[in-house]
C-alpha cells in the first residue's frame, strides 16, 4: 500500500479522536513512514463542526506568517456542516516529505494558550462526549 501511495498523484488522510479524549491536538502515527517524492501540497477538506472559526495547524507544512506569528497554518476553518462549501480549497506546500506521524493542532487564537476546557467550550457544541473530532486532509502532487 505504501508503494501505491508513493506513485499516486493524490491521497487523503483522516485523523480523529473522541471529544472526551481531545487535548487540542489530533495525532496519528503510521507503522511505515510516508516518503513523498517531488513537490506536494496539502489542504483541509473537512473538519468537525465548530461554533467559532479555528486555526488548524499541521507540522508537515511550510511556515506562514499570520498576525505576526510564524505558524504552519493548514487553514482558518469554519463551517456549519463540517465541510468546505464555498468552493475555495487552499493548498499549502508540504515541507516535510518524509514522516511517520502527523500532528494537527487546533487553536481558537494564535497568540494565547487557552486551557483545554475553555478550548472545548469555545469551539465545540456540548454534545455526547463520544462524538469524534475529525479532520480530513488531502495531499496532491504538483509539477
Amino acid at each position: 500500500m505504501q508503494q501505491q501511495q508513493q506513485q499516486q498523484h493524490s491521497f487523503s488522510l483522516m485523523l480523529a479522536t473522541p471529544l472526551k479524549d481531545f487535548t487540542g491536538r489530533l495525532s496519528c502515527t503510521y507503522d511505515r513512514p510516508f516518503r513523498l517524492c517531488g513537490c506536494w501540497e496539502a489542504a483541509l477538506i473537512s473538519f468537525t463542526h465548530t461554533r467559532k472559526p479555528a486555526y488548524i495547524l499541521c507540522d508537515l507544512l511550510e511556515y506562514t506568517e499570520v498576525n505576526n506569528h510564524k505558524v504552519q497554518l493548514l487553514d482558518y476553518f469554519y463551517s456549519e456542516w463540517g465541510i468546505k462549501t464555498n468552493g475555495r480549497t487552499q493548498y499549502v506546500k508540504v515541507s516535510n516529505k518524509r514522516f511517520s506521524t502527523i500532528n494537527i493542532d487546533i487553536k481558537w487564537r494564535l497568540n494565547e494558550d487557552i486551557e483545554l476546557a475553555n478550548l472545548k467550550n469555545k469551539l465545540f457544541e456540548h454534545e455526547d462526549p463520544n462524538n469524534e473530532i475529525a479532520c480530513l486532509i488531502h495531499f496532491r502532487r504538483i509539477g
